[in-house]
């Protein structure tokens, strides 16, 4: 499959529904786009930056929304994924970005949505939108929380070498090759964290290294990575169960695939 790492909006814009069959409600590309920025700038938004990623022509599309949020170092992101020839539902998750580097942050417990093109979809779509930014303020709150709380925890060089064997060896939530950069990253940052050796500084290399992953497993990825460093390092915000990161729960996961 052939993928566009970078697409312009306007690619895609006006593309055809290619899908052929009875049992399809279209969701386009155009009605998500145009769905996000209608809310956003009814509400007073402000958008600091989109970016789009594509395969087969633009049939499937991933979408990154980059909004301002009043925190030093993190803002708020909407991420949506689509398809216009039925290979894939659409799906919509709530997520935060790291301003100095823009690496992505999904959990799965904070917000995804996955909905089949078949009846009302774009009403449902639109209503989904809407409860995702609906849902912004208390999105973020648990992200900064889960940012201070890694901030506090300490990890010596023992520690992160662990981490990074279980992350590979043990659950499989990063590549050999991810590996091999996330060393080199933690050797010589790219980028100063302000957080020397914490949970939150591996994270952020770990997240750093992801970025180049297919667009189509983007969401997977991030979220399986998120979800595992909430469960090791105990960072639910309830009393809830633990997060699965494991393939085979009904979430956006299986619809990345799809």
């Amino acid at each position: 499959m052939k993928v566009n790492k970078i697409i312009e909006e306007k690619g895609l814009l006006n593309l055809p529904v290619t899908y052929k069959g009875t049992d399809y409600s279209p969701i386009t590309h155009e009605d998500v786009i145009g769905g996000i920025d209608k809310y956003l700038l009814e509400n007073n938004f402000k958008i600091r930056g989109k970016e789009y990623l594509s395969a087969q022509n633009g049939q499937k599309a991933i979408g990154k929304v980059f909004l301002d949020y009043p925190d030093q170092e993190c803002g708020f992101m909407v991420s949506w994924k689509n398809s216009m020839d039925g290979s894939m539902s659409f799906g919509l998750a709530s997520g935060s970005y790291t301003f100095i580097c823009a690496n992505g942050s999904v959990y799965g417990d904070i917000s995804s949505y996955k909905r089949k093109h078949s009846g009302n979809a774009a009403e449902e779509v639109e209503f989904q939108i809407k409860t995702a930014c609906e849902l912004m303020q208390e999105a973020m709150q648990v992200h900064i929380e889960r940012r201070e709380r890694m901030k506090e925890i300490t990890l010596s060089n023992r520690m992160t070498a662990e981490l990074c064997g279980r992350l590979f060896i043990e659950d499989e939530i990063i590549s050999a090759n991810q590996l091999s950069l996330l060393k080199k990253e933690m050797e010589n940052p790219s980028f100063n964290y302000n957080s020397k050796d914490t949970a939150w500084e591996f994270y952020q290399h770990c997240t750093y290294v992801i970025k180049d992953t297919h667009p189509m497993n983007w969401h997977k990825v991030h979220k399986n990575l998120g979800n595992w460093f909430v469960n090791e390092f105990g960072l639910l915000v309830s009393d809830e169960q633990l997060v699965e990161y494991s393939e085979g729960i009904e979430n956006i996961e299986e619809l990345i695939e799809a």
